[in-house]
């Protein structure tokens, strides 16, 4: 069989393929498929012509039977290999034929991170909402109880105080000598001192340790978000994978391209699910027939049994680590005092105590001068 000369290759540019037209004529490919679409053509050692699929896809069947994006270059003979991200599929074998396979990827998301709950909310973040709904419910009752069960005619605010200053660690009961004030002081006592240690140790933490916002994790809470409208999920035809994301968004692709920017890693801003929707096998797709086919086989496997491409993702992700100052930031979080505005919510508390308490004084003394009139 006579082979070409020069084989026309079919490229997709994106965020991780990219090339540059030097002042000889020659072209650098950057980016993760880029350098290991490079090391392919060096290695092959060919004159080749490079085409671009202006759409930016890797290539998907319309409804007339034609193709979009690299398969479609190949389909109408425009190209006779594509270098791309390209996923193995049974409609893609049935007009192109595929190389070895040189990756097996699967597909997740990433959700951009959150950050942390603000600090200076921080008084209400140690229960869940039912559980100070649960408490206030509780608190407001008592005095109720208190006074069928002791028969005392001591007013409801009296007691609402005497409990709250119970549950804060501050007990004004006075010991009355009946067996069943002795009970129901006691277990009130108890309830309270649980309740405040709870408290205290877990605002503590919150305090010392912000909580990090919850995001979905797998793919079931990810569907449930967006069911409910609060996240949109995204499955990019091309370039800028990331560039979507926000903190109410999904990406949805290649969990190897994620991986570079998203993680547990706290220098990446995103987070990686741990979730697989589905795996892939990817290969290089050419046109039937294609003469270089053996060669280019024999090639991928020994790149592959040397683990260069792994090892062009580990170098892309370093990179990008060292090009971005504010990602370089320590995985430990230096020890702080705390600060004004971690104690914001205690203080509005404050505040917001002695506005009705003035407000009230006010009233007073303005009702008893009309009294007196």
């Amino acid at each position: 069989m006579n082979c070409p000369p020069v084989i026309k290759v079919a490229i997709c540019l994106s965020r991780e393929l990219k090339l540059f037209r030097n002042d000889d004529g020659s072209i650098t490919f950057s980016g993760i498929q880029g350098r290991f679409i490079d090391l392919i053509l060096q290695a092959l050692n060919l004159k080749f012509e490079l085409v671009i699929a202006e759409d930016k896809e890797s290539g998907r069947m319309l409804d007339d039977g034609n193709w979009t994006g690299t398969i479609g270059k190949i389909q109408r003979d425009e190209a006779e290999i594509a270098l791309n991200f390209i996923s193995i599929s049974e409609p893609r074998s049935r007009i192109v034929d595929f190389s070895t396979v040189y990756m097996t990827d699967d597909i997740s998301f990433a959700i951009k991170k959150p950050g942390t709950f603000p600090t200076s909310m921080a008084m209400v973040y140690p229960f869940k909402t039912s559980i100070w709904i649960t408490t206030c419910v509780v608190l407001l009752l008592m005095p109720f109880v208190f006074r069928f069960v002791l028969l005392t005619k001591e007013i409801y605010i009296n007691i609402l105080l005497k409990l709250l200053g119970s549950v804060l660690g501050q007990s004004t009961f006075k010991n009355q000598g009946f067996l069943r004030y002795k009970i129901i002081i006691c277990s009130w006592i108890i309830f309270g001192m649980i309740l405040s240690l709870s408290y205290s140790a877990v605002l503590l933490s919150v305090l010392t340790f912000p909580s990090q916002i919850p995001v979905p994790r797998n793919i079931e809470e990810l569907s449930k978000a967006i069911v409910k409208k609060n996240y949109k999920c995204f499955a990019p035809r091309g370039s800028s994978l990331l560039d979507y994301l926000d903190v109410n968004s999904a990406i949805l692709t290649s969990r190897t391209l994620l991986q570079i920017v998203a993680g547990r890693e706290a220098w990446k801003d995103s987070l990686l699910s741990e979730d697989s929707l589905i795996s892939l096998m990817c290969a290089f797709p050419m046109k039937k027939g294609f003469c270089y086919k053996r060669k280019l086989n024999t090639l991928i496997s020994r790149l592959n049994n040397a683990g260069l491409y792994l090892k062009i993702i580990s170098d892309g992700s370093y990179k990008i680590w060292l090009s971005d100052p504010a990602a370089q930031r320590s995985s430990t979080s230096a020890e702080q005092p705390l600060s004004c505005t971690d104690l914001t919510g205690a203080f509005l508390i404050l505040l917001t105590g002695l506005i009705f308490a003035l407000l009230i004084l006010t009233m007073e003394t303005a009702q008893a001068r009309l009294t007196k009139r």
